[in-house]
């Protein structure tokens, strides 16, 4: 705001002791860039605190708190570390087991617990292609904490289409930095995905799969286009789409 007052008083200056009209407009200009900037600035800062109050008020709101959706989100935390230690798996799961034995305790699953489950599933598949000899310590743990696949704990189409899509986004990615674990890969996603059924995956649930899918296919075909067989068995097998004529 002192830079703003500062400039035009310069302006103001200027034009007593008669400065020529082009340079008197570049410096208009710059005054008025000024002026949106602050405008943009105090607009963001507006809108930070719209989202700190937002924020408060949910953390307030107990009603809001999915506390099953909280823990299943912690798992992604046990992958991470098992893949960086994995010679202290068993400890990493025993003081996981503090937060819940496993996840029949968080049964039935909630819309916001399904869509997390699809969010730490993508963690595994990163531990995998980080510590592929590790995947069998993985799976396991993945089946104690969240399940496997049962068509019988489906919820809406939307949620378990997105839950899916976000996933089988990490398993393209995983498969691009470690081609030669697709075995794993698929395995694992077969466990805890399951393949495609017209029975109980329709085509909504899948349309929004693909939405939530398809980035993650594009950039491990960028990166690693040697791979395209191995990401189009994904796409059939859980997806039911093939793209390679």
């Amino acid at each position: 705001m002192k830079n703003l007052f500062l400039t035009m008083a310069v302006v103001s200056i200027i034009g007593f002791v008669g400065c020529d009209k082009e340079k008197l407009s570049d410096i208009e200009k710059e005054v008025t860039t000024l002026q949106d900037s602050l405008n943009l600035a105090i607009n963001q800062h507006n809108a930070l605190l719209d989202s700190i109050s937002t924020l408060i008020e949910t953390i307030n709101d107990k009603d809001n708190v999915d506390i099953n959706a909280l823990k299943i989100a912690q798992i992604s935390s046990l992958f991470e570390s098992m893949a960086r230690q994995p010679e202290i798996s068993n400890t990493l799961i025993s003081a996981t087991e503090m937060l819940y034995f496993d996840y029949t305790e968080l049964l039935p699953f909630s819309d916001k617990t399904i869509e997390y489950r699809g969010i730490v599933i993508g963690s595994l598949f990163d531990a995998i292609a980080r510590q592929p000899q590790l995947s069998d310590e993985l799976l396991a743990a993945a089946i104690k904490f969240l399940g496997e696949f049962n068509s019988s704990t489906m919820s809406s189409d939307f949620v378990e289409g997105k839950a899916r899509g976000i996933a089988i986004y990490s398993l393209f990615e995983g498969i691009a930095r470690q081609p030669e674990a697709y075995d794993d890969f698929d395995s694992t996603a077969t466990k805890l995905l399951g393949e495609y059924n017209s029975t109980y995956f329709s085509d909504e649930l899948v349309d929004v799969s693909k939405a939530y899918a398809i980035a993650g296919l594009n950039e491990g075909l960028a990166r690693q286009p040697e791979a395209a067989s191995y990401f189009n068995s994904v796409c059939i097998k859980y997806l039911n789409f093939n793209f390679i004529p």
